[in-house]
């Protein structure tokens, strides 16, 4: 998970220096690099804490032990990541349809954004 969190980052800090001179932009992208680690941290926490004692995880034998459901955890990691990859292909669209290209260019641009986004 961390290391998708920091590949996201990365994708975000590429953004940064893409539209530098969008101060709107940069405020986004900066609040969404910090959400982003934020969630990383909490849901990183709850996967490692999920059981305890955290022994218990690998560990079935341990009395006394218990687990939260661990599916509902990889489910809510999962719509987490997705809702994130949403808001990173989302986020320079704004900004390509205040480009001073032609409409097919922004098209193509913004399909590339898409593409690369799945």
């Amino acid at each position: 998970m961390i290391s998708i969190t920091l590949t996201k980052i990365s994708v975000l800090f590429l953004y940064l220096r893409l539209f530098e001179h969008s101060p709107s932009f940069r405020y986004t992208a900066y609040g969404t690099i910090f959400f982003i680690a934020l969630i990383t941290v909490v849901l990183s926490s709850l996967t490692i804490f999920a059981c305890e004692p955290v022994s218990f995880f690998w560990n079935r034998d341990i009395r006394g032990g218990r687990c939260l459901d661990i599916k509902a955890v990889a489910y809510a990691i999962s719509a987490v990541g997705i809702v994130q990859d949403l808001v990173i292909v989302a986020l320079p669209l704004p900004v390509l349809v205040k480009l001073q290209m032609s409409t097919r260019k922004k098209i193509g641009i913004g399909f590339m954004l898409i593409l690369g986004g799945m």
